[in-house]
Protein backbone atom coordinates (compact mmCIF):
# COMPACT_ATOMS: atom_id res chain seq x y z
CA UNK A 1 0.00 0.00 0.00
CA UNK A 2 1.24 3.49 -1.03
CA UNK A 3 1.43 6.18 1.57
CA UNK A 4 -1.04 8.09 -0.22
CA UNK A 5 -3.45 5.59 0.51
CA UNK A 6 -2.33 5.03 3.71
CA UNK A 7 -2.19 8.27 4.72
CA UNK A 8 -6.48 8.30 3.51
CA UNK A 9 -7.17 5.38 5.12
CA UNK A 10 -6.01 6.75 8.46
CA UNK A 11 -8.34 9.70 7.55
CA UNK A 12 -11.03 7.43 7.16
CA UNK A 13 -10.83 5.61 10.42
CA UNK A 14 -10.35 9.44 12.20
CA UNK A 15 -13.78 10.32 10.22
CA UNK A 16 -15.50 6.80 12.06
CA UNK A 17 -16.11 5.78 8.31
CA UNK A 18 -13.68 2.36 8.94
CA UNK A 19 -14.77 -0.80 10.61
CA UNK A 20 -12.63 -3.90 10.89
CA UNK A 21 -12.86 -7.05 12.59
CA UNK A 22 -16.41 -8.80 13.16
CA UNK A 23 -17.42 -5.13 11.98
CA UNK A 24 -16.55 -5.79 8.75
CA UNK A 25 -19.02 -8.39 8.59
CA UNK A 26 -21.90 -7.25 10.70
CA UNK A 27 -21.60 -3.66 8.50
CA UNK A 28 -21.11 -5.38 5.05
CA UNK A 29 -24.39 -3.96 3.93
CA UNK A 30 -23.55 -0.58 4.68
CA UNK A 31 -19.67 -0.70 3.47
CA UNK A 32 -18.36 0.59 -0.33
CA UNK A 33 -15.06 -1.84 -0.86
CA UNK A 34 -13.33 -4.25 1.34
CA UNK A 35 -9.47 -3.85 1.62
CA UNK A 36 -8.30 -7.62 2.40
CA UNK A 37 -4.61 -8.41 2.96
CA UNK A 38 -2.49 -10.89 0.45
CA UNK A 39 -1.60 -12.71 4.03
CA UNK A 40 -4.92 -13.02 5.23
CA UNK A 41 -5.90 -16.98 6.14
CA UNK A 42 -8.23 -18.99 3.54
CA UNK A 43 -11.05 -19.11 6.16
CA UNK A 44 -11.08 -15.00 6.59
CA UNK A 45 -10.92 -14.64 2.89
CA UNK A 46 -13.64 -17.59 2.25
CA UNK A 47 -15.91 -15.33 4.71
CA UNK A 48 -15.39 -11.55 3.64
CA UNK A 49 -15.47 -12.67 -0.10
CA UNK A 50 -18.85 -14.22 0.38
CA UNK A 51 -20.22 -11.53 2.50
CA UNK A 52 -18.71 -8.62 0.22
CA UNK A 53 -20.50 -10.76 -3.10
CA UNK A 54 -23.68 -11.28 -1.44
CA UNK A 55 -24.02 -7.32 -0.34
CA UNK A 56 -22.49 -6.66 -3.76
CA UNK A 57 -19.30 -4.60 -2.54
CA UNK A 58 -16.07 -4.66 -4.13
CA UNK A 59 -13.22 -6.33 -2.78
CA UNK A 60 -9.37 -5.24 -3.39
CA UNK A 61 -6.33 -7.06 -2.33
CA UNK A 62 -3.88 -4.80 -1.06
CA UNK A 63 -0.25 -5.46 1.03
CA UNK A 64 0.22 -7.64 3.91
CA UNK A 65 -1.61 -7.99 6.79
CA UNK A 66 0.70 -5.45 8.56
CA UNK A 67 -0.10 -2.97 5.75
CA UNK A 68 -3.00 -2.91 6.38
CA UNK A 69 -3.34 -2.19 10.24
CA UNK A 70 -0.61 0.34 10.22
CA UNK A 71 -2.37 3.39 9.09
CA UNK A 72 -4.71 2.16 11.68
CA UNK A 73 -3.02 1.88 14.64
CA UNK A 74 -3.28 -2.13 14.91
CA UNK A 75 -0.01 -4.22 13.97
CA UNK A 76 -1.88 -6.39 11.68
CA UNK A 77 -5.14 -6.14 10.26
CA UNK A 78 -6.49 -8.83 7.64
CA UNK A 79 -9.58 -7.08 6.52
CA UNK A 80 -10.87 -3.45 6.37
CA UNK A 81 -14.63 -2.33 5.49
CA UNK A 82 -15.08 1.27 4.14
CA UNK A 83 -18.41 2.93 5.17
CA UNK A 84 -18.32 5.74 2.74
CA UNK A 85 -18.67 5.68 -0.89
CA UNK A 86 -16.73 9.30 -1.30
CA UNK A 87 -13.48 7.57 0.49
CA UNK A 88 -14.18 3.97 -1.09
CA UNK A 89 -13.69 5.81 -4.59
CA UNK A 90 -10.84 8.23 -3.60
CA UNK A 91 -8.79 5.43 -1.69
CA UNK A 92 -9.79 2.78 -5.06
CA UNK A 93 -7.98 6.02 -7.20
CA UNK A 94 -4.80 6.33 -4.69
CA UNK A 95 -4.21 2.73 -4.64
CA UNK A 96 -4.92 2.02 -8.53
CA UNK A 97 -2.21 5.02 -9.43
CA UNK A 98 0.40 3.96 -6.41
CA UNK A 99 0.74 7.39 -5.63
Amino acid sequence: MNSSAAGMLGILNRAGLVAFGYDCLTKMRKASLILLASDASDNTVNKIASAAKSAGVPVLEVGSKAELGQPLGYPELSAVAILSQKGAKSLREKLQKGE
